[in-house]
């Protein structure tokens, strides 16, 4: 394969250096804002370019509205919340995260970020949270990189980094987790689960089951209590009885087999994808049919998985989690930045032939 290398000794070459340094410095310049860049004159020794040259890098930012001159006094860096919205553009957005683009929470996540930044001439990069570190982050967005990152569920290991990033201006959006003050997109599950509680209460399937993961975070901890209390408004006797959150360890299937023995009172489930082959397995060796004898509807879909097909779904939005992240990080650019706090985005019940009606 043939290499292209870069000759350091071309004017080309000093220019691009020259608008890098340039653009490196208006992107972390947090004050001193009356302060001057330095003059045409020591530009042109320093990069050693025409003042030509010098004068049309200095255009093309004003063009962006990043510099104003003022005659007779020098170039200054306009100040973030002077900046035209239109003229100030994200280059590159990382999605960073921890699973790969196997992964069919990636894939449409993905699709929903690409389809906002294809309208914006922005590029999307992927790669993984684990190979980050702060010192590495705060290099690469002050060498110009990288200009904004949306995590995707990060853990708590990262949130340190996550807010020494923000502490340094690093646009970010953080999804189904909450990191200080950064602006968050959440999948609205407290609302899936009431919908779902309610469609099984109308039909008269109850009690019903919640099957849920079981990790320490609190977008998980939220929607179970939400279940419970969604139970208790309806007077079903001992509700916690109906929240299984399976362990990851000693054989899952055993386990969830022991659990619908002990509860044949059970008529209806709520499952998450990730939980389905186990609990199909378990009730097709326990002869219990679907919709028959229990009704079901799988959190989240796998349209990948024709054994699926016949499951009604809540289907979550992931392809508008990711659009509403990349629309967010652009907001952090306007006049107009994001509200603090979280946005919570809902999701669709998708009915199909695996719940069972009262005329069935």
């Amino acid at each position: 394969m043939d290499h292209e290398y870069i000759d350091i000794e071309k004017p080309a070459f000093r220019r691009n250096q020259l608008e890098n340094d340039l653009r490196r410095q208006i992107k972390m310049r947090t004050g001193d804002f009356d302060e001057p860049l330095a003059t045409e004159q020591k530009l042109s020794t320093t990069y050693q370019l025409s003042r030509n040259t010098i004068r049309k890098v200095l255009q093309k930012l004003q063009n962006e509205g990043l510099l104003i001159r003022k005659t007779g006094f020098g170039t200054y860096i306009v100040p973030p919340e002077q900046r035209p919205a239109g003229k100030v553009k994200l280059g590159r957005i990382l999605l960073s995260t921890r699973w790969n683009m196997n992964d069919f929470f990636v894939q449409r996540l993905a699709a929903g970020i690409q389809e906002y930044t294809y309208l914006h001439s922005t590029r999307l990069e992927i790669v993984k949270s684990d190979t980050l570190t702060l010192s590495s982050m705060t290099a690469n967005y002050r060498a110009l990189k990288y200009d904004a990152i949306i995590h995707d569920r990060p853990v708590k290991s990262q949130y340190p980094m996550i807010e020494e990033l923000s502490r340094i201006k690093v646009p970010q959006v953080t999804l189904n987790r909450s990191v200080s003050d950064i602006p968050a997109v959440f999948v609205d599950h407290n609302n899936t689960v009431c919908q779902v509680v309610d469609f099984f209460h109308g039909l008269g399937l109850q009690p019903a089951c919640f099957v849920d993961m079981p990790w320490n975070e609190p977008i998980f901890e939220q929607r179970q209590q939400t279940f419970l209390q969604e139970l208790r408004k309806k007077q079903i006797p001992n509700p916690e009885n109906y929240l299984y959150v399976y362990s990851r360890t000693g054989s899952i299937h055993d386990k969830f087999t022991e659990y619908v023995r002990k509860h044949p009172e059970i008529r209806a489930f709520l499952i998450i994808r990730a939980f389905m082959d186990t609990a199909l397995q378990v009730f097709g060796e326990l002869n219990l049919k679907i919709p028959q004898d229990v009704s079901v509807i799988m959190l989240d879909e796998d349209p990948r998985r024709p054994e699926f097909s016949t499951l009604s779904v809540f289907r979550e939005p992931i392809r508008q989690l990711g659009f509403t992240a990349a629309e967010i990080l652009f907001q952090c650019l306007s006049d107009d930045p994001p509200q603090k706090g979280c946005i919570y985005l809902p999701g669709e019940l998708v009915l199909r032939k695996s719940c069972r009606y009262p005329y069935q």
